[in-house]
């Protein structure tokens, strides 16, 4: 008779399921793994289209969330970055604070030199664009908005 530890049940593989998809986003979802390449100035963009999450009155935001960063010694790895989004479509927030949200748990996860996300969302034939930034110049920033504007 096998070992009753090692045996899995469904109901308890449903209820990690469920905690990891439908929890409030955190940074412990995040994992990533060392920069071969510390002292380079790459720049890794990261662009989903599959991005969805709950406003504060329960509708349902669609849109694409692009990451851009310079590491330092750590990368974001990316099926848990996947697993990290898929946290927002039960998230209720406003689309300003969850990519506000999302710049700070990814700082903190992974300590890159610089960042920027941007939340691109389409409602009613309307298109928003949210950008929020982490040790960008200030003139990276003003001719980043120049070229929206």
């Amino acid at each position: 008779m096998a070992d009753k530890k090692n045996v899995i049940n469904e109901k308890d593989c449903a209820n990690q399921h469920a905690e990891l998809y439908f929890s409030n986003p955190k940074v412990s979802t995040l994992q990533c793994y060392e920069n071969r390449f510390p002292g380079s100035d790459n720049l890794i963009n990261i662009k989903t289209n599959e991005f969805t999450s709950l406003s504060p009155t329960g509708d349902a935001y669609y849109g694409t969330v692009e990451i851009s960063y310079v590491p330092d010694k750590l990368c974001l790895e990316p099926n848990s970055l996947r697993l990290y989004m898929n946290t927002y479509r039960v998230f209720g927030s406003s689309r300003e604070t969850a990519i506000n949200t999302m710049l700070a748990h990814l700082v903190e996860a992974s300590l890159p030199r610089q960042m920027a996300v941007k939340g691109v969302f389409a409602l009613d034939g309307t298109q928003t664009e949210i950008y929020a930034y982490h040790n960008w110049s200030r003139e990276k920033v003003r001719k980043r908005h120049e070229e929206v504007f």
